[in-house]
């Protein structure tokens, strides 16, 4: 069953059509969206009020936009309520950028993007490491599951990153009824702040988080070296330590590149953005940083069916 990307774009939440369409290439390198057997992996969806310039092959969900919603963020919730969009009750579902981060797929991305979530109450039917413990707590708790990415980059104070959530369609509904019950109140309470209401409304429904890899999804500031080496050092501080503790499950992963390695590596003659990490997101257009042009793959889109035109 394909897994379904969701992407919000609008005028005001600085997600473009050239982050999208950047995004969607960069699934195709990794095959991500079709594999070499032409079965669909997955689904990448924009939801916007302007599909202008999107890839033809992105699929559009239109916003319709709502007075009461003073902060576009928030648009970020009606995903976990698409049922009358194509997307089906069990179906696997993934936000991205809710936060703002343009989203950019790298190596193995797939294997945790594309993985499943278990339905309530149990582990099964996924890769995801779940300890004795886990199961335990999940069984006997009859608990939904989510997936999220820790911020090991200390992005904020929230737990865990609010560019990256995977759930099952149909388990978080609430998270979008519970916000169209008192939008004037959340956003009070809230600001911008989605992450932080979307923790605190599934601790509230004891959900259990299944965290992906350590450093699996990770951040590039464009053009700001300075950032960039503030996120080494959390690099040092908070994931190399878990590379051999031996109680972690979250250790190096092994999928190629240096484990001495720094995340962002300056100056080397092959060490670039660590292989860690699978899933980076960029702070601003990443086609105006040279190192991203040289070395991460950020093109911005084909014409599909121009290349098919030549396909041999």
């Amino acid at each position: 069953m394909a897994v379904n990307i969701i992407i919000t774009k609008t005028e005001n939440n600085h997600i473009t059509s050239e982050d999208v369409n950047t995004f969607h290439l960069s699934m195709h390198r990794q095959g991500g969206v079709m594999n070499n057997d032409n079965v669909v992996m997955s689904k990448i969806i924009c939801y916007t009020d302007d599909p202008t310039d999107l890839d033809e092959d992105i699929k559009i969900v239109p916003i319709t936009r709502r007075d009461e919603v003073l902060d576009d963020v928030w648009y970020n919730l009606d995903p976990h309520d698409f049922t009358l969009n194509g997307i089906y009750n069990g179906d696997k579902t993934i936000v991205l950028g809710a936060t703002g981060g343009k989203p950019h797929a790298r190596d193995m991305v797939s294997g945790t993007m594309l993985d499943s979530v278990p339905t309530r109450g149990t582990t099964v039917h996924t890769n995801h490491p779940f300890t004795e413990e886990d199961n335990e707590e999940v069984r006997l708790g009859n608990k939904y599951l989510i997936q999220q990415c820790w911020d090991w980059c200390d992005k904020s104070d929230n737990d865990y990153l609010g560019d990256y959530i995977g759930f099952t369609q149909g388990d978080t509904k609430f998270l979008t009824t519970n916000f169209n019950a008192d939008p004037e109140g959340i956003q009070k309470e809230y600001g911008n702040d989605i992450q932080r209401y979307i923790e605190d409304q599934y601790k509230a429904e004891d959900f259990f988080v299944m965290e992906t890899p350590a450093a699996y999804a990770g951040y590039y500031s464009v053009n700001n070296r300075p950032q960039n080496e503030i996120y080494n050092q959390a690099y040092e501080d908070n994931i190399r330590p878990k590379f051999h503790d031996g109680n972690d499950r979250y250790a190096f992963r092994g999928i190629g590149g240096d484990e001495n390695a720094r995340y962002i590596a300056y100056n080397h003659e092959w060490h670039r953005l660590t292989k860690q990490t699978s899933l980076v997101f960029f702070d601003d257009n990443p086609r105006l940083d040279r190192y991203c042009l040289l070395w991460l793959n950020v093109e911005t889109s084909i014409n599909h069916t121009e290349v098919n035109k030549y396909a041999t």
